[in-house]
């Protein structure tokens, strides 16, 4: 009998870290009831399934459930194919925030999170909309309470929502009577939220604004003007049609604002979010890379400098950060920034730490700011005639 060669020459191998992947922020996940299954289907509770087709997910929900509803909306409108995820909550019970904890608690990382109608209150979006932000994610609910619409109803949901100023609470209204004649059509948001698979942060003008995005099996309300403009009083997105001479688009996302205090779009806070996971993880990267070490030294700060830098750049080219003027914040004069961000650090910054600094291990804050390029959404013109 030969001798095996690994008694002689015993090999080890060890894989090294290929290092993190930006988050993916076109992954969603929808929380579900045991009442939403089909028949003879088995989802234990407290459990996620993922899914890529809304074939397999009809082979699992009831195509007649709110569950299936809100599925069936954003399939109809992604343009790429990232995770779907079913959270099957333990019972009707379970409020928005707790059941989002529990997935979370169990590893996974979803961004957007879609809740079945009925499921935010009034009485529970206050603590959904403090998780949110806290935690990043976006939660996309869609109001269909005719009080929405109603100038003088303050303790309406889409009024609720809007004095919170929370960041990640997207809200569009649905009206009634539209819900009423297709129940199929509870869920806009969802399609909105669909169309955000179409920026790609590694592409090249990806970025896309949520204004006057075409929803594909969305119908259009029909609503007042003076609708409309509770709604943008109340940063509630709604669903129309836009008609000059006869000639109709199809339906569209229009004032799809956050209710951010900070006056911020739905695109701004999920390009921010973006951009800050990539940074995180960008640099991260670039400080395990090496498997030696990144020296407390001007040579290596620069590199980390040149890192955040590229990641900016990136989401310049994204279409994400755009060229403009800020005030700089050491001469209070004004900075033209050609593409979108500014690094106010000098790579000999890291000369003047302190030793407890250099023992903390600690390189000098890097300073970026950037620039966002919006979405131009109104085109005032001013027509002169002789």
């Amino acid at each position: 009998m030969a001798v095996d060669i690994s008694n002689i020459v015993p090999i080890s191998v060890s894989i090294s870290s290929a290092g993190l992947a930006d988050a993916d922020f076109t992954s969603s996940v929808i929380f579900a009831d045991l009442s939403d299954l089909a028949v003879g289907v088995t989802f234990p509770a407290n459990t996620y399934q993922d899914f890529t087709s809304l074939t397999d997910i009809g082979a699992v929900l009831s195509k007649t459930s709110d569950a299936y509803y809100a599925a069936a909306t954003y399939f109809a409108n992604k343009t790429r194919s990232p995770t779907f995820t079913i959270f099957m909550k333990e019972s009707t019970a379970v409020d928005p925030t707790t059941a989002a904890s529990q997935l979370a608690a169990s590893g996974v990382w979803r961004y957007n999170h879609f809740f079945k109608n009925g499921d935010v209150k009034v009485g529970n979006v206050s603590n959904l909309a403090t998780w949110a932000d806290a935690s990043n994610r976006a939660v996309w609910v869609t109001v269909s309470d005719a009080a929405a619409i109603t100038a003088d109803s303050t303790t309406d949901l889409a009024s609720v929502i809007a004095g919170l100023g929370a960041r990640h609470v997207f809200q569009g209204f649905r009206a009634p009577s539209t819900l009423a004649a297709d129940a199929t059509q509870g869920y806009p948001m969802n399609a909105l939220a669909a169309k955000f698979t179409k920026w790609n942060p590694a592409g090249a003008n990806t970025a896309i604004t949520g204004e006057y995005q075409n929803l594909t099996s969305v119908t259009a309300d029909s609503l007042s003007s003076t609708a409309i403009g509770i709604l943008k009083n109340k940063k509630c997105v709604y669903f129309s049609k836009v008609v000059s001479s006869g000639s109709t688009t199809g339906t569209m996302s229009m004032n799809t604002q956050s209710p951010s205090a900070n006056g911020e779009w739905i695109d701004d806070v999920i390009g921010v979010d973006m951009l800050v996971n990539a940074l995180q993880v960008g640099l991260f990267n670039w400080l395990v890379q090496p498997q030696t070490k990144r020296g407390m030294d001007a040579k290596n700060f620069a590199g980390a400098i040149t890192a955040a830098g590229n990641i900016c750049k990136q989401y310049f080219d994204n279409g994400f950060l755009g060229a403009g003027n800020i005030t700089d914040p050491d001469t209070g004069n004004d900075r033209y920034l050609a593409n979108g961000y500014y690094i106010d650090n000098d790579p000999t910054d890291v000369e003047s730490l302190t030793t407890a600094e250099r023992q903390a291990r600690t390189y000098p804050v890097l300073n970026v700011y950037v620039l966002r390029d919006g979405a131009a959404h109104f085109i005032p013109v001013s027509l002169y005639v002789e």
